[in-house]
């Protein structure tokens, strides 16, 4: 005689599986989209502070008088001022004038998707004024969204 297991197979159907993976799918391109947004808008902030960062170096530079070491034209000439230029649609430098003579102290380049919306433009330092000889703007751009730099004729940098 043949007993019978009456043991009843328990899953999950085809159908249930499908909703479940399509819900998972839906759930991560959302959460991918998400990611992507917040990591552009931490980029766009990091080169909007690093702007801020060359304004203000410029700046402290011309406020204390000093020159640059590792550039020649600066040790024989008297220290005028610091500029700040932005050159094109992403770079920018920080420039020392001495005497008749210029040169750069450094040149950056923004991340691939950050643009400058005006350009060229420059912001001059001039040795202890204190202030800023052309005030005016930067604005950088990442998709759709802008983040305004302003300098003001006292040489204030704020970040709009």
């Amino acid at each position: 005689m043949k007993q019978c297991n009456n043991i009843k197979l328990q899953g999950f159907t085809l159908v249930e599986l499908i909703v479940v993976f399509s819900v998972m799918a839906i759930l991560s391109a959302l959460g991918i989209a998400g990611f992507n947004s917040y990591n552009q808008a931490q980029k766009l902030q990091n080169a909007t502070i690093d702007v801020v960062s060359t304004l203000n170096l410029a700046k402290s530079r011309a406020l204390s008088q000093v020159k640059p070491n590792d550039i020649a034209i600066c040790n024989s000439d008297d220290l005028k001022k610091y500029e700040v230029e932005v050159t094109g649609v992403k770079d920018y430098r920080l420039r020392v004038h001495c005497g008749s003579n210029v040169d750069d102290v450094y040149t950056k380049t923004l991340p691939n998707t950050i643009t400058f919306v005006n350009f060229p433009v420059s912001f001059i330092f001039p040795v202890l004024t204190g202030g800023v000889e052309t005030n005016g703007t930067i604005t950088l751009r990442s998709g759709s969204t802008d983040k305004i730099i302003v300098i003001d004729e006292l040489g204030g940098i704020k970040i709009q």
